[in-house]
């Protein structure tokens, strides 16, 4: 019977010591998953903070882009609005300009149809004056 106690009390220390194992491999093997969960956690966290990172450095980026996008537009909206008034005033100036050489064509016209009457005239009156002479010289000459 001691034979048999001995022997079952072997097989219990076996069996605790076994069981010791297993759950000292347990416990490593929890305490590693739970290392694992923390690192991946922590990579995890750290991650997110990286996105936010760059999430708020995108929006400022972009916010300085449309920025500045703005203030070309304006700057090239204003230049565009300085060159229509030159080209404006350009226009208003050879507007003037062609209102002044058709109003001198227009004089000079009306000047040059004025001498062409006169000149008519002038000629009417040459021609009279030569007719009357030819006829004075003729009477003279019968005379």
């Amino acid at each position: 019977l001691e034979t048999e106690r001995r022997a079952a009390q072997r097989a219990r220390d076996r069996f605790e010591r076994d069981r010791d194992e297993v759950d000292e491999s347990w416990r490593q093997r929890f305490s590693e998953a739970e290392t694992e969960l923390r690192a991946a956690r922590d990579a995890t966290a750290e991650e997110r903070e990286r996105l936010q990172r760059l999430q708020t450095e995108w929006r400022r980026t972009e916010s300085g882009l449309e920025e500045r996008q703005a203030e070309e537009l304006a700057r090239v909206g204003a230049d565009h609005a300085r060159a229509l008034q030159r080209r404006e005033v350009e226009v208003e100036q050879l507007r003037q300009s062609a209102r002044r050489e058709r109003e001198e064509a227009e004089k000079q016209e009306t000047e040059s149809q004025e001498a062409w009457r006169w000149l008519s005239r002038l000629e009417g009156d040459l021609k009279l004056a030569q007719k009357q002479l030819k006829q004075e010289r003729d009477l003279a000459a019968k005379t």
